[in-house]
């Protein structure tokens, strides 16, 4: 008996550790096709180390490992980010401990929970990518 509670263990802990196959390839196609989406008609520019954080309105939006900021119609950056801010379907907020006017490459994001204000993942900041519109 204790044999088969001990393989019956191991069994569940194999089959719980990985995940489906192809649904990690689905999502990110889903993202990246939102990204598209998103960036539709602008034209990538050079990547700069840091942008003004504090300008009079500007928008952000996680979209897998990517989160743009959308300063106004024909400006959005996008900042491709390392770790894990991909909240995939849950409701998390971005949080960012910042003590200057910019937000920089390497400068640490974390996820809260929204309903429950745990901390669920958190990120690295990379390179900021300007998109910019014609006139």
């Amino acid at each position: 008996m204790r044999r088969f509670v001990i393989a019956s263990l191991a069994l569940i802990a194999c089959g719980g550790a990985a995940p489906a196959p192809g649904s990690n390839s689905a999502e990110s196609n889903s993202d990246e096709a939102r990204i598209a989406k998103a960036l539709a008609g602008f034209t990538p520019g050079k990547p700069v180390n840091c942008i003004q954080q504090f300008r009079p309105t500007y928008s952000t939006e996680a979209i897998g490992d990517s989160i743009l900021y959308r300063f106004n119609n024909r400006l959005i950056y996008r900042n491709k980010t390392s770790g894990q801010c991909d909240n995939g379907h849950r409701i998390d907020a971005l949080v960012l401990r910042n003590f200057g006017p910019q937000l920089c490459r390497g400068q640490i994001i974390q996820t809260v929970d929204t309903l429950s204000g745990f901390e669920t993942g958190s990120c690295v900041l990379g390179d900021f990518t300007p998109y910019t519109k014609a006139k």
